[in-house]
């Protein structure tokens, strides 16, 4: 049995360039596929929220590792909570 290759992206990479990740995990399932082309990619969700997120819960005391380097958000950029908090 051959070995297999491994390659580990943090969050902040994935969410910075998610194309390059997507050609990487592609080419490694089937080295003959194209590279995805510029339109080809799908829509992302917001993720504006997602350095505040990581933000509270290492304030918490979760320590995400593979989170990665992801710049927190001003709080006027923060969208607003609808949940009473």
């Amino acid at each position: 049995m051959g070995e297999g290759q491994v390659r580990v992206w943090t969050l902040a990479e994935a969410l910075a360039d998610p194309k390059s990740v997507l050609d990487a995990v592609m080419k490694g399932l089937d080295p003959t596929q194209p590279k995805i082309a510029a339109g080809g990619m799908p829509a992302f969700a917001d993720i504006s929220s997602v350095g505040s997120f990581l933000e509270e819960l290492r304030n918490r005391g979760m320590q995400p590792k593979l989170a990665g380097d992801i710049p927190v958000a001003p709080a006027s950029a923060a969208p607003e909570r609808t949940d009473g908090t």
